[in-house]
């Protein structure tokens, strides 16, 4: 199923051969991109699922390390913003061939993997530190 992102009409006719075609009512308009909604949401699932592992495993070093308060936090923001780096190291130059927004590579999963973290940050600071 192919969607098109500019007149937001399911379109039949694709030539892409991957992710990303052009719209048949105007081939030449760089905004008239077309979607597989198959990919793109798998796409988007695998930054979820990079996230809430990688939050995980910072959620328990911030644990182990007993950061408290707004250092625990920036430890989150820092390994976050990392982590974006490096998936948009991995998409390449151009990112509009895995996603339809340019910017959900540092978006996408970032307030769930806030959650996941807080979680075994708390878990594991009270089992190091308190127990």
């Amino acid at each position: 199923e192919y969607w098109c992102h500019q007149c937001v009409k399911r379109c039949a006719c694709v030539e892409g051969r991957g992710l990303v075609g052009r719209c048949a009512m105007d081939p030449n308009d760089p905004a008239a991109a077309i979607y597989d909604i198959n990919n793109v949401r798998r796409n988007t699932g695998a930054i979820s699922h990079i996230r809430s592992f990688g939050s995980v495993l910072s959620g328990a070093l911030a644990g182990i390390l007993g950061l408290t308060g707004l250092h625990g936090f920036a430890l989150y923001l820092i390994f976050s913003l990392g982590l974006s780096g490096l998936l948009r190291l991995n998409c390449g130059s151009d990112i509009s061939m895995y996603f339809a927004s340019s910017t959900a590579v540092y978006t996408e999963g970032i307030l769930g993997g806030l959650f996941t973290y807080l979680l075994f940050w708390t878990l594991v600071y009270g089992m190091v530190h308190i127990y």
